[in-house]
């Protein structure tokens, strides 16, 4: 129940008589409302509008608690799910990259299989080009020594036979040389 002006300060002046501490009188009639809308507050009232607010707030942060699961659930399914499908493209594309690899390094295999192909039938054209070239060259050089051989054989014989007949018209010629030497001459010239 309120307390009017008038109550008011007759209590205080009142208490103040007997109780010497202002403070103390104060905090008496704090206890007693000064309006009819200001009601006193009882430790049951006080703990039943708390257990109200609690109750209400609990709720309240329940539903946020099932808000924020419900949403990191979801969240966390999104990105899992994303990882997942992140995952098997990486997988795809890997697999078909190193696909493409293999693949290309078979066929420059196969490039460089024939191309090694190639060159050694290239080398063994050449190689036999080559041998049959020196062997014709060879035996282009054994008829060559043969002609020069039968040229110089020839040659040989003409001109000893020249240079006897020379020697012994030189000989004759000269007619001063006795007859034994001109016999030693005819005897060599003769073998």
């Amino acid at each position: 129940m309120s307390l009017s002006e008038r109550s008011r300060s007759s209590l205080y002046l009142g208490l103040s008589s007997v109780i010497n501490d202002e403070e103390a009188v104060d905090e008496m009639l704090s206890h007693f409302p000064a309006r009819d809308l200001d009601e006193p507050v009882t430790r049951d009232h006080l703990r039943a509008e708390m257990a109200a607010l609690d109750k209400t707030m609990t709720e309240r942060f329940a539903v946020v608690d099932k808000r924020m699961t419900d949403g990191f659930a979801a969240a966390d399914k999104k990105v899992t799910d994303g990882l997942a499908a992140a995952d098997q493209r990486m997988t795809i594309g890997f697999a078909a990259a190193d696909k493409r690899a293999t693949d290309d390094l078979a066929a420059t295999d196969t490039k460089f299989s024939a191309l090694e192909q190639r060159m050694a039938l290239g080398f063994a054209a050449a190689d036999k080009r080559a041998t049959d070239d020196l062997a014709a060259t060879d035996t282009k050089f054994a008829a060559l020594e043969q002609r020069m051989s039968d040229r110089h054989t020839a040659l040989e014989a003409k001109t000893s036979g020249d240079l006897r007949k020379w020697f012994l018209a030189t000989v004759l010629t000269l007619g001063g040389v006795n007859g034994v030497a001109t016999g030693l001459i005819l005897s060599q010239l003769g073998s």
